[in-house]
């Protein structure tokens, strides 16, 4: 069966908005969402979605850096940027693919969580509706529209990249969460978020 981009479309068009087209996630002038899935799909036919969403993240911290002198720091730029060369050696593409990486790299080990949260966390996930909910296609959009509108960031230090979370603050409202129920945080400040829900709970503090 071919592969369908309409699929990755529901990824990297929020993450393009939120990273490339700032502030306002419309695209360029003289430019539409429609001739930017004409250059996506052209780009899936020879790279993986999660290459693309390195490469967009990659793209954005080069720009901001102005590391790349035809782009200027807060520019909107296309996924045409990712066909450019500079100095006639390495695409753009490459360039922000290695960008992002050494980014990456520099991010601090993981700690431990509380054992009570991992104890009630481990609960949680044993229930069927929320394993069922979890690998949902609606999870998964809602992560990734909560992770778009956090700017690819975690809330809790900044931290930008990839291996983003998304922490509730509560289980209320789960598969019809509202924004404010929602955290994007990185692998190491959502344990402690965790804990802080737990606290909560019990009155204990976090």
């Amino acid at each position: 069966m071919p592969y369908d981009p309409r699929e990755a479309y529901k990824v990297l068009f929020p993450l393009i908005r939120a990273r490339l087209w700032t502030p306002d996630g419309k695209p360029p002038p003289a430019w539409d969402e429609r001739r930017e899935g004409s250059v996506i799909k052209q780009l899936l036919a020879h790279r993986s979605q999660s290459q693309l969403e390195v490469a967009i993240l990659g793209l954005a911290q080069l720009r901001d850096e102005g590391s790349i002198e035809w782009l200027k720091p807060g520019q909107k730029v296309t996924l045409r940027a990712l066909y450019h060369t500079r100095s006639g050696v390495a695409q753009v593409f490459e360039l922000a693919t290695r960008r992002y990486w050494e980014t990456a790299k520099r991010r601090p080990k993981r700690q431990n969580a509380s054992s009570i949260a991992d104890i009630l966390m481990h609960t949680l996930r044993q229930s069927s509706a929320y394993r069922v909910y979890m690998q949902s296609p609606a999870w998964r959009a809602r992560r990734a529209q909560a992770i778009a509108r956090a700017g690819m960031r975690c809330e809790e230090c900044g931290l930008y990249g990839r291996g983003l979370e998304v922490h509730h603050l509560t289980y209320d409202n789960l598969g019809h969460e509202p924004d404010s129920d929602l955290q994007v945080l990185c692998l190491d400040c959502h344990p402690a978020a965790d804990a802080a829900r737990v606290g909560a709970q019990f009155g204990t503090g976090a």
